[in-house]
């Protein structure tokens, strides 16, 4: 197992080298190594006699300390538990990252921050056209916003531009609606 710090998030990678009935696993988190928190679950990809390598994404871990672990689950209700790997995760400023692009409805945007302020969003058609403006609260931590209004645009491209209080790009990117 292995915990990676990608953008606002972290990337928990393993993996197994048999699997035999082996039906999901749990990813899971602890900031005291007592409490611990599914936060995804991901299906097994079958019997296997080769190295089979699983991900998944932490798309809210706390400022930090993040433990995280991986709890094995088997057809038979037998459960294994991994080791349990620790990362820091750092917020020495406001970081931003989009959950999906291309995107079918909302944008959902999670937000890493080392304090409590306001950003600017913009939403631009590829011609630079603001098609959607708005001021939003981002907490100290973890936090997450979703552009609801996304849903109504047509199919294409668009710029999704953040900005913080000072005027500085959080970010700057292109997304694809379907």
């Amino acid at each position: 197992i292995n915990a990676v710090q990608k953008g606002s998030g972290v990337n928990v990678s393993w993996s197994t080298s048999f699997e035999q009935n082996n039906q999901y696993f749990n990813v899971e988190r602890s900031t005291n190594g007592n409490t611990w928190e599914t936060i995804n679950t991901v299906a097994s990809k079958g019997n296997s006699s080769v190295v089979v390598n699983y991900s998944a994404y932490d798309a809210k871990p706390n400022s930090g300390v993040n433990l995280y672990r991986i709890k094995q689950f088997d057809l038979d209700g037998r459960v294994s538990t991994s080791s349990v790997v620790k990362i820091k995760v750092n917020i020495d400023k406001t970081t931003a990252n989009v959950l999906a692009n291309p995107f079918i409805n909302d944008i959902v945007v999670d937000f890493l921050s080392n304090k409590s302020e306001m950003v600017s969003v913009r939403l631009l058609d590829i011609t630079g056209k603001i098609i959607f403006t708005d001021n939003v609260k981002v907490n100290s931590g973890s936090s997450r916003i979703q552009i609801s209004k996304a849903a109504k645009l047509n199919s294409g491209m668009y710029i999704l531009s953040i900005a913080d209080a000072d005027g500085t790009t959080i970010l700057n990117n292109k997304l694809i609606k379907r």
